[in-house]
């Protein structure tokens, strides 16, 4: 488990060892993970009255919440969309991966964060661009003050694509032919690569775009969930909280 402790906010990118199922996202409330000792701490010390975990489709649709009304309203699973975007205390947004990018954004001035599951499809479709507008436009965040977490994925490495891959970016997919990677007889895709000049062409300033935890899943499958190395229905969990108390950067628990 990944755990990146900011003045504002914590996030986490989970691992194997805290990995859910699907099928378990009815009992995925701020209540059980409580108890569980990997998340426990930190959503106490939080407050954490809520967990919003939408039912990921591959999209480019999400939520803005801006009341802990709507928070608790969205039961867990129970509304589709692959991004969230708040500023409310005691909330925590949660993704599900294995092999998807699980990206956070944090925007220290405004105390807004935002959680992006984001696929191929959805990244196709804009997901990562269509956030980013909503964030500037509609919560008047400044793209070059944003910061951005990439947590565990499949890399370029690993991420193998077949010939009927590049049709389906459709009009995206002169770009992301600069992303395909020949090694011999075969193509991989850089999808990360892909998001961070997306998030560029937005604004948001490279040194502010952290890639140092987007460890390759594939090739670290002892350690996270992938399903294409193992066809696992097991998710990785990321969260991010705001904090309730400010605390130094990296302060330990």
């Amino acid at each position: 488990m990944i755990v990146i402790k900011k003045s504002w906010f914590t996030l986490i990118f989970g691992s194997k060892k805290e990995a859910v199922t699907p099928e378990s996202c009815n009992q995925y409330t701020a209540a059980s993970l409580k108890t569980n000792p990997a998340f426990s701490q930190l959503l106490k010390q939080q407050e954490c009255t809520t967990i919003v975990q939408l039912h990921q489709i591959h999209s480019n649709i999400g939520v803005i919440i801006t009341t802990d009304a709507q928070a608790q309203a969205l039961a867990p699973h129970s509304q589709e969309g692959d991004f969230m975007i708040t500023s409310q205390p005691q909330t925590a947004l949660s993704l599900l991966t294995a092999d998807c990018l699980p990206i956070i954004i944090a925007h220290e001035q405004t105390k807004t964060i935002a959680a992006i599951h984001a696929g191929w499809k959805g990244i196709s479709k804009g997901i990562i661009p269509k956030a980013i507008t909503i964030l500037q436009k509609t919560l008047k965040v400044c793209p070059s003050s944003m910061e951005v977490f990439i947590g565990p994925s499949a890399r370029s490495c690993c991420y193998e694509i077949q010939n009927d891959f590049m049709p389906q970016w459709k009009k995206h997919q002169t770009r992301a032919a600069q992303y395909v990677i020949q090694n011999q007889n075969r193509q991989f895709f850089d999808l990360v690569g892909y998001v961070l000049e997306e998030c560029k062409d937005k604004g948001i300033s490279e040194k502010h775009i952290d890639i140092t935890n987007a460890h390759c899943t594939l090739c670290n499958s002892t350690l996270y969930c992938s399903a294409r190395a193992h066809k696992t229905t097991q998710r990785n969990v990321s969260l991010v909280i705001k904090n309730q108390i400010p605390y130094p950067d990296n302060y330990h628990f």
